[in-house]
């Protein structure tokens, strides 16, 4: 793919069915070959050694609220105690650690092997068909000095609504440059050599989950960090039940200012009080 040195994927080995999907993208579709693609699968948080861990993730109160918004307000205008009050005194499961590992090693591959850019994916991966090419139109609309790419601007917000700083989606490529909203997922981040290198120096050890950290890291390093929109990349896990099989997310909808999403095939009807007195909206 032009302009993209590498791919990598962040995959729990177990799920083979997400592999064979990407894969006949990747490859079957695309035409890639197989050494364009890493899968990194050697973190797995059922058999990971506590060393292992223990090397990259150090948990602490302290380290969370200097991480996590270092006490900002965020969008609701809660604040931080009230926001990250459940994550202090938690330790987090080896899976969602490995995951945040796995991507930390991605970074230090590319680095290794002097890519100047790769794409680091997650295996929910849902892919826009058409995104070798479509990433050509994205790129000259970026900064001189961009460090990544999330290529999913649905990932702080959905497509279909007006987000508080980026203003209504358009159908034709747009890139914006934005402050990096909470939860702002990184499974599919495009990422350039000079914010791999930044981040570095001051991602491990790490003590958040993997989207959130990335956050404090980008802010430190003054990261220029940009959003795609119409999406090419989506978190499938992040879809709306139903929307796998058409992906009705931004992947289709951007692409076509008059789409609208498709109802449910069978809405539930609004609840009555007579199904409450009779038990039937009771949910028991």
């Amino acid at each position: 793919i032009e302009g993209l040195g590498h791919i990598y994927i962040v995959h729990f080995a177990p799920l083979v069915e997400r592999r064979k999907l990407i894969e006949a993208i990747l490859h079957g579709k695309w035409g890639l070959s197989k050494e364009y693609v890493t899968w990194i699968t050697w973190c797995d948080g059922r058999t990971v050694e506590a060393e292992t861990i223990n090397k990259y993730y150090a948990p602490s109160n302290e380290c969370m609220r200097t991480r996590a918004l270092q006490g900002d307000k965020v969008q609701d205008n809660r604040t931080f105690d009230e926001n990250f009050d459940a994550i202090l005194n938690f330790r987090f499961k080896n899976a969602q650690i490995c995951a945040a590992i796995s991507h930390a090693d991605a970074l230090s591959d590319m680095l290794t092997n002097g890519y100047e850019t790769a794409l680091v994916l997650e295996d929910d991966a849902v892919f826009d068909l058409e995104f070798p090419s479509l990433l050509q139109d994205y790129k000259p609309l970026m900064d001189p000095d961009w460090g990544v790419l999330f290529t999913d601007a649905a990932t702080s917000c959905h497509w279909w609504d007006e987000c508080w700083d980026v203003g209504v989606k358009r159908a034709v490529p747009s890139v914006y440059r934005r402050s990096v909203p909470q939860g702002a997922f990184g499974g599919a981040i495009l990422w350039h050599r000079r914010a791999a290198a930044a981040m570095a120096q001051t991602l491990v050890p790490f003590c958040l989950p993997w989207d959130m950290e990335i956050e404090y890291h980008f802010r430190i390093h003054n990261i220029s960090v940009n959003f795609a929109t119409p999406s090419l990349i989506v978190q499938g896990s992040f879809l709306n039940p139903g929307e796998r099989g058409f992906t009705g997310s931004s992947l289709l909808g951007e692409r076509d200012p008059y789409y609208t999403p498709p109802l449910p095939a069978n809405p539930a009807p609004p609840a009555t009080k007579d199904d409450a007195v009779q038990g039937g909206g009771g949910g028991e």
